[in-house]
């Protein structure tokens, strides 16, 4: 008998993205439409969802999948860079303005680019997902105990290769090493949250080690409360402090991240606007301008650190 729960969710989030795609169409902006909406977490669900089912049947049919979401997703991704520049902190005071005006060139063009391939790939159609949910609805879906099989040992192999990968990592480049890596460890939470309700979170007594990643702002995280599995044959259940270490992370990293693909922006703008300044003026002004207290070695350094005390905590390997 095929998995029904496993399309319902995958078709959720098609639907959802469908209608938000479909509203946009009314704006002036669909662009900054979608990304008003937050249509980027259900369009990176997709995404999700695509990549994993990819390694467990109908290999090609989800990999073109992952592709057309992802072309959606960084689309979005964009679009949320530029705009949390120009209306960030950094760029608020009247010595900044021309920089401002700069980068909110940079967020219309990134929204052009998006209602493009809107127009295109989109709303030309009655349902711009008609194709995929045909997709779906013929794919070789496993069985609900294979399919919570699979995936268990799917997730495992991901763990195990990123244990790897963040052991070898040199943390010597922002956006190769700490933004790849956190990257790669976020597929782990968009896994589990788009599988409504296959993945629970199993209760355990909390050691000491795990404290420090127990935040107030992780335990009560939506994004760390899942869907209810009520009614379902078979779950897949994690360890709930192991993976409050993952969303920690996960969170940590996108703050260092964050902080560092602001000064690289910020300084590669302050060179645009002052082709003559020296390369080090700039991003001495970069980081004034965005109050940072760390340079890219010390963010990386960063980064470096707490990997470490992440994987000596074992939390990939308990997950």
């Amino acid at each position: 008998m095929s998995n029904l729960h496993t399309k319902n969710a995958f078709l959720h989030y098609l639907f959802t993205t469908a209608a938000l795609i479909q509203e946009s169409k009314s704006s002036e902006n669909p662009a900054m439409y979608l990304y008003s909406k937050d249509a980027r977490t259900p369009v990176f669900m997709l995404e999700g969802l695509s990549r994993l089912y990819k390694n467990l049947h109908n290999k090609k049919r989800f990999e073109k999948m992952q592709e057309k979401f992802k072309v959606l997703e960084d689309g979005l991704g964009q679009v949320d860079f530029y705009h949390s520049l120009v209306n960030s902190k950094a760029l608020s005071g009247n010595e900044t303005k021309d920089l401002k005006i700069y980068f909110q060139e940079l967020l219309n063009e990134s929204c052009t680019i998006l209602n493009i391939i809107l127009e295109q790939d989109y709303f030309k159609k009655d349902e711009p997902f008609f194709k995929e949910v045909k997709k779906l609805k013929s794919a070789d879906w496993l069985s609900e105990e294979k399919e919570t099989q699979a995936i268990a040992k799917y997730y495992n192999k991901e763990c195990q290769a990123l244990m790897e990968m963040g052991t070898s990592l040199p943390f010597t480049d922002l956006e190769l090493h700490a933004h790849e890596w956190r990257r790669k460890l976020r597929w782990l939470s968009i896994y589990s949250q788009a599988l409504n309700g296959l993945v629970q979170l199993e209760s355990t007594s909390v050691e000491s080690k795990w404290k420090k990643y127990m935040t107030p702002e992780i335990v009560n995280s939506p994004f760390n409360t899942f869907k209810s599995g009520d009614g379902l044959p078979y779950h897949i259940w994690l360890n709930q402090p192991a993976f409050f270490a993952l969303s920690w992370m996960i969170q940590t990293l996108g703050d260092i991240k964050d902080e560092g693909l602001m000064q690289h922006a910020i300084t590669r703008g302050i060179l645009k606007l002052n082709p003559d300044m020296e390369g080090n003026d700039a991003y001495a002004l970069a980081k004034k301008w965005c109050g940072s207290k760390m340079d890219d070695a010390q963010l990386l350094q960063k980064a470096a650190t707490i990997t470490k005390t992440f994987l000596e905590d074992k939390a990939l390997n308990v997950l």
